[in-house]
C-alpha cells in the first residue's frame, strides 16, 4: 500500500453511513442485549424453582422418614389420642353415675349424650386403628420406598 491509500482514524474522521443502517444496527444491538438478559433472568429463574423444589423434595423425605421410624407423630393423631382419652373418661363417668342411681337412665338427655360418647368413643378407636395399619404398612414398605 502506498501512503495514498493508507487509512487514517481519529476522533474527526468522517463516516460515510446512512442514517437507515445506523438506526438498524443500534436497533440490533438493543434487541440482542434484551433477548440476552432476558434469557438469563428465564435460567435463573427456573433454577431457583428447581432449588426450592429440591429443598421441599428433602424435607418431605426426612419428614416421611422420621414418621415411618417412628421418631415423630403428626399432630392429628396425637389430637385423636387425646380426644379419645377425654371422652372415655367422660363416658366412664356418665356409665358409673347411671349404674350408681345417681342418674335416673330414663333421662333422654343423660341417654342421648351416652349414646353419642360412645359412638364417638368407636369413631375414635376405628381411626386409631386405621392409623395404625398405616404406620404398620408404611414400616413394612421400608425406609425408603415412596
Amino acid at each position: 500500500m502506498s501512503d495514498e491509500e493508507t487509512v487514517k482514524l481519529s476522533d474527526k474522521t468522517n463516516v460515510g453511513l446512512p442514517l437507515r443502517n445506523l438506526i438498524g444496527l443500534a436497533s440490533a444491538v438493543a434487541i440482542g442485549t434484551w433477548a440476552w438478559f432476558g434469557l438469563q433472568e428465564k435460567l435463573n429463574q427456573h433454577d431457583m424453582r428447581l432449588q426450592l423444589m429440591r429443598a421441599e423434595v428433602d424435607s418431605n423425605s426426612e419428614f416421611s422418614q422420621q414418621l415411618q421410624r417412628g421418631e415423630i407423630s403428626t399432630a392429628s393423631s396425637q389430637e385423636m389420642y387425646l380426644l379419645l382419652e377425654h371422652t372415655s373418661r367422660q363416658l366412664s363417668a356418665l356409665e358409673m353415675s347411671v349404674a350408681d342411681g345417681k342418674a335416673v337412665s330414663i333421662n333422654k338427655q343423660q341417654e342421648l349424650t351416652l349414646k353419642f360418647l360412645g359412638d364417638r368413643v368407636n369413631t375414635l378407636e376405628d381411626k386409631i386403628e386405621s392409623i395404625r395399619d398405616k404406620m404398620a404398612e408404611m414400616k413394612a414398605n421400608g425406609n425408603g420406598a415412596h
